[in-house]
C-alpha cells in the first residue's frame, strides 16, 4: 500500500480497536476468549491450550476508568504465563520505560511467599502502538533479558512484545496471516485487506460486529466521547504549561542579559528600554 493510499484511507483512531475502551470492550468479554486466544498465538508463537481473562469488562469498570485509570488486558494463559495486553494512540516517548516498569510490578506482584523464584509466572506485555518506534525496522518485535556475550536468553520470565500498527500497514506483511487479520481489524485502515480477512476468519468476522455495535450503543458512544474530551482537556493544559514553560524561560533569559548590563554600568532607564522588563524587575536584580 503505498502513502496516497494509506492517507486516503485514514480513519479516527479513536473509533477503531485502537481506542483502549473499544478494545477491552471487544475482547475482555466472557465469551470473547476465542478472537483473543488465536491473536495471542500468533503474536507470541505458542500453542495456548487455556486462557482466563483476569480483568473481565464492565461498563460500570470501564466508566470508572474515563476518569484517568489505565486500561489494559490481563489474561492468564495455561496457569503459568501471565499477559498484559494494551493499546497505545499517543507516542509519549516512554513506551519502553512504561513497559519495564509494568512487567517488574506485575511479576513483583504474582511472587507468593515461601516459594522459590523458579516458581514465578512468566510475564509477557504486549503493546500494540499506533505509531512507530525509533530504530525498530520490524513491525513486530520482542525483548527479553540476554546475555552480553553471547546473546543468548538468560531469561524467559519477562518478555515484552511491540506491535508498529504504521509500520505493518506501510509493509503490507502477510507472513504470518492471522496475526495479519487481526492487525487489519485493529487498524481498520485498508478496508479491502479487512473485507478479506472478515470473509476468511469468522473470528475476525465476530470481532467486526461487535465493534459495530458498540459503536452504535449510546452508553458506550457517551464513554467514548467523555474520554476525549478528558484527552482534549489533557493536551490542553499540557500545552498551557508548555507556553509557559517557554515564557518563563524567556523572563529568565532577560533577566540573565539585564544582569550583564547592570554589571556594565548601564543605567536601570537603558536597560528597561533594551528588554522587555520592567523597572521593578530590573531593581531587584
Amino acid at each position: 500500500m503505498n502513502n496516497n493510499q494509506l492517507e486516503k484511507n485514514k480513519v479516527d483512531k479513536s473509533m477503531t480497536p485502537q481506542n483502549d475502551f473499544l478494545f477491552q470492550k471487544i475482547f475482555a468479554s466472557k465469551g470473547n476468549e476465542d478472537m483473543l486466544q488465536e491473536m495471542l498465538e500468533e503474536i507470541l508463537n505458542i500453542k495456548i491450550n487455556n486462557i482466563n481473562i483476569t480483568n473481565e469488562y464492565t461498563l460500570e469498570k470501564m466508566y470508572n476508568d474515563t476518569k484517568g485509570g489505565r486500561i489494559d488486558l490481563k489474561v492468564t494463559i495455561d496457569e503459568h504465563k501471565i499477559v498484559d495486553v494494551e493499546m497505545q494512540i499517543v507516542d509519549k516517548k516512554d513506551m519502553e520505560d512504561r513497559d519495564i516498569y509494568y512487567a517488574s510490578n506485575l511479576y513483583t506482584e504474582e511472587m507468593k511467599e515461601g516459594e522459590g523464584y523458579k516458581n514465578n509466572k512468566e510475564v509477557i506485555i504486549v503493546s500494540i502502538l499506533s505509531y512507530n518506534i525509533a530504530g525498530r525496522n520490524n513491525y513486530i518485535d520482542s525483548a527479553r533479558f540476554r546475555w552480553d556475550s553471547d546473546k543468548t536468553v538468560m531469561s524467559d520470565k519477562i518478555q515484552m512484545y511491540f506491535i508498529q500498527l504504521p509500520k505493518f500497514l506501510k509493509q503490507n506483511k502477510k507472513d504470518k496471516k492471522k496475526l495479519s487479520q487481526w492487525l487489519y481489524f485493529i487498524s481498520q485502515e485498508n478496508k479491502e485487506e479487512l473485507e478479506m480477512a472478515i470473509e476468511e476468519n469468522d473470528k475476525v468476522a465476530k470481532a467486526e460486529k461487535l465493534l459495530k455495535e458498540a459503536l452504535a450503543d449510546p452508553e458506550t458512544r457517551e464513554i467514548l466521547r467523555i474520554k476525549d474530551r478528558i484527552r482534549f482537556d489533557r493536551e490542553m493544559d499540557l500545552e498551557i504549561a508548555t507556553e509557559e514553560g517557554r515564557a518563563e524561560g524567556e523572563k529568565n533569559k532577560q533577566k540573565q542579559i539585564a544582569k550583564k548590563m547592570k554589571a556594565k554600568g548601564m543605567s536601570v532607564k537603558e536597560i528597561e528600554e533594551l528588554t522587555e522588563l520592567t523597572k521593578e524587575e530590573i531593581e531587584k536584580l
